[in-house]
Parts: C-alpha cells; structure tokens; sequence
C-alpha cells in the first residue's frame, strides 16, 4: 500500500464511531495497543473480544450495523453472515467498513486467563464525548 493510500484510510477511519457501535450492542471487547484515539497513524481498530456465544451474537450485530464486509478478495465483497458461526473460523478476522478497518481477536497468545486477564489489564479511557472504553497497550 503506498503512503497516499494509507493517508486516505486513515482519513476515512472513524474509531469512535466503530467503538460507539460496539457499547450500544454492549460488546464486551478491549482496544489493543495503537488503535489509540486519535491518532493520524491509527488506519485500523484492533479489538480483542471476550468469545462467548453471547458476545459473538452482540458482536454480529454491530459488524452489520457498521456495513462490515469480511471478504479476504476486495473484488468479491462479502458481507457478514446473519449467524456468528462464522467467527468459529479463525482466532483473528480483519474487516473492512466504510468507517475503517477491523481487526477482531478472538483470543490472544501468552494470557492465562484469557479475556478476563486482558481486561483486567486495560485502562478505561474516554472518546472525545466521555463516553468510556478499555484499552489494553501491554500486558
């Protein structure tokens, strides 16, 4: 990717509306590391979910609400299905939207404990309106 694309994207990259989304489905998710706000660098979100079946289905949700797309050929879109099954496929899936890149962690090496580990580990930050997220930049 050249250096304009990647200015473009990161233009076109609105976290606060990903994370926003995410809450009002009451995702259970933390920012990892640079998906710092703001950022002129950030071109992506990287979130790491808590994967219950629960969470999975909040999740579907909000991925759909955001008009994600998680096609791995950007010329054969490929909206996300109606069920989470999908999730089962992989530890880590990337998707586009028209409000920036997501990269969704279903599990991360080296925690024990897994999300609870994670969490526990974030701090609570706030988008420009104070409404709060957890963001974790090291274990």
């Amino acid at each position: 990717m050249s250096v304009q694309e990647t200015q473009a994207e990161t233009r076109n990259v609105n976290i606060e509306h990903i994370l926003r989304t995410l809450n009002n489905h009451s995702v259970d998710y933390v920012v990892l590391g640079g998906s710092a706000l703001p950022s002129p660098a950030t071109c992506d979100v990287n979130i790491l979910i808590d994967d219950t079946w629960a969470n999975r289905i909040e999740l579907n949700f909000a991925l759909h609400d955001l008009f994600c797309d998680c096609s791995e050929d950007a010329t054969k879109p490929k909206p996300v299905p109606d069920s989470p099954d999908w999730m089962e496929n992989a530890v880590v899936h990337f998707l586009k939207s028209p409000h920036g890149s997501i990269a969704i962690f279903c599990a991360l090496d080296g925690l024990a404990e897994g999300f609870a580990e994670a969490k526990s580990h974030a701090e609570i930050q706030a988008m420009q309106d104070g409404e709060p997220y957890y963001k974790l930049d090291a274990i």
